[in-house]
């Protein structure tokens, strides 16, 4: 069982530890409800944490993911314009193929060039780029992680149209966008 099915079911336990045995006037439920909800939801903050801790932090495994991103030679097997006709839903690829390429791409390391639309930014070091050139093409959702002040500043000097290439781990794919978490600029 995953941690995120366990913590419907840690806070249930949580909150019928906490609730006393003896009845609770009218006028204090609610205060009792507001604790109640404060302590499982500081218990399940702990379940976080120590999951974090036996499986390695999101930042160790985006660090390991970055690093990844910045070797790779490879080139990527798939195009945008095949994944764009493939998925949508007028296709006349079959639902197992639609599976097949999904499972091709999700979870590994695409490079593909981009029509920029916008970039905002994300959180420390990290923007979101969103592609233009969708016409053809599978949308894509960038998050760049800057890894240095010379990067950080390549990136915020980007203006809408141009075109760069970008190189990242597929997160999510549908037919109207995928997602690429964490990314680098080329």
């Amino acid at each position: 069982m995953s941690h995120c099915r366990l913590r419907p079911v840690m806070s249930l336990a949580l909150a019928l530890w906490l609730v006393p045995c003896q009845p609770v006037p009218a006028a204090d439920m609610d205060g009792a409800v507001d604790y109640i909800g404060s302590k499982a939801a500081q218990f399940g903050n702990f379940l976080d944490s120590t999951f974090d801790s036996i499986t390695g932090s999101d930042q160790e495994r985006q660090k390991k993911q970055v690093e990844a991103l910045a070797a790779f030679k490879g080139e990527t097997k798939v195009s945008r314009k095949e994944l764009f006709s493939g998925l949508a839903k007028d296709s006349d690829w079959t639902q197992v193929q639609k599976d097949k390429k999904t499972a091709e791409v999700v979870g590994h390391m695409v490079r593909w060039v981009c029509e920029i639309d916008d970039i905002t930014t994300h959180k420390k070091n990290s923007y979101r780029l969103k592609s233009a050139d969708n016409s053809d093409q599978i949308a894509l959702d960038v998050f760049l992680v800057a890894r240095n002040d010379k990067e950080k500043q390549r990136i915020e000097s980007l203006k809408r149209a141009d075109i760069v290439t970008v190189t990242g781990w597929v997160e999510s794919l549908n037919g109207e966008r995928c997602v690429l978490r964490p990314a680098l600029l080329n």
